[in-house]
């Protein structure tokens, strides 16, 4: 289902984009989440006002293991992520985080059993009030591979539901699920045929947050056939993170935006200031602001979870 959002001064900023790819003396705007618009002070980089030096997440960190997946609630007061350390069930599980306030040291992790099996688990995804928990899992009673689970809670200090598989959002293939964006009406899931294929975009939709998704649609203007994946989509619709080997076959990080929620996307940028060169730069996801973002990185030997500002 359409879901019409056209932003004024959308297309000048798509403009103002390309002009900058071609003639780097030009200054492109960029819309920050709230939909507002700032000059960038560099023009080769298409975030307005780079991002900092990234800094490893240490109060989640489990040295030699792998951490990865991070998700947050809107709030930034709950992060959920993937985590292979000890005190799981095993192959991989999801784990959680929380602290009084944005100010504050993430608390000690702690694994969350009611979401987590003995199957492999992967990509937690937490919905922006922290009341719906989705999980890519290969537990019995799914279509095949990997597939999308959901649970829900009344309350966030209640405890999670059994998850269940959304059986329309699945299929043979591996799925893998992100945040819903776009107020919670647009999910930029990704989708493999085997394990030995590259990982592409899709987009399921609803008219809103509590309605069914539609069938997953493959969002042909960013495939490459490359690995495509991780999306993030931000409330206003249009603007997506994502992560992509295209440019050295090693995953970096991309933004880009479309002139609003129905039409294709502006070739992706890369985010310079978080990538690196021989390392993977994977699963971003972003607050409300566009201020901050955290992301997962291999190079300190492990996947670990990252955070920079700007």
């Amino acid at each position: 289902m359409a879901r019409p959002r056209t932003r004024e001064a959308s297309w000048f900023g798509m403009a103002a984009v390309a002009i900058a790819l071609l003639a780097c003396n030009d200054v492109p705007a960029w819309r920050l989440g709230d939909g507002t618009f700032q000059t960038c002070a560099v023009a080769s980089d298409l975030a307005c006002a780079p991002f900092s030096a990234p800094t490893p997440v240490v109060e989640v960190a489990s040295i030699g293991d792998n951490d990865e997946k991070p998700t947050l609630t809107a709030d930034m007061l709950e992060m959920y992520f993937l985590s292979d350390r000890a005190g799981g069930l095993g192959n991989g599980d999801v784990w959680q985080s929380t602290r009084a306030t944005t100010g504050d040291p993430w608390g000690t992790p702690m694994l969350v059993t009611s979401v987590s099996s003995t199957s492999r688990e992967t990509s937690p995804a937490i919905s922006a009030d922290g009341l719906t928990l989705c999980v890519s899992s290969d537990r019995p009673g799914g279509l095949g591979g990997l597939d999308i689970w959901t649970s829900t809670r009344p309350t966030r200090s209640d405890d999670w539901s059994v998850p269940v598989p959304v059986t329309v959002l699945n299929s043979s293939e591996d799925e893998i699920p992100r945040p819903p964006g776009d107020h919670s009406t647009e999910m930029p899931l990704s989708r493999r045929p085997t394990s030995n294929d590259p990982y592409q975009l899709f987009s399921a939709t609803r008219a809103g947050a509590s309605s069914p998704w539609t069938s997953p649609v493959p969002e042909t203007s960013i495939d490459t056939g490359h690995v495509d994946d991780d999306g993030y989509l931000m409330d206003d619709g249009v603007t997506l993170y994502l992560s992509s080997d295209r440019l050295n076959g090693v995953q970096d990080l991309f933004v880009t935006e479309r002139p609003d929620d129905t039409s294709p996307y502006a070739p992706p940028v890369a985010l310079t200031a978080l990538n690196t060169t021989a390392y993977a730069e994977r699963d971003p996801w972003v607050s409300s602001d566009s201020h901050e973002i955290y992301f997962v990185s291999d190079r300190t030997g492990t996947r670990q979870i990252f955070h920079a500002t700007r």
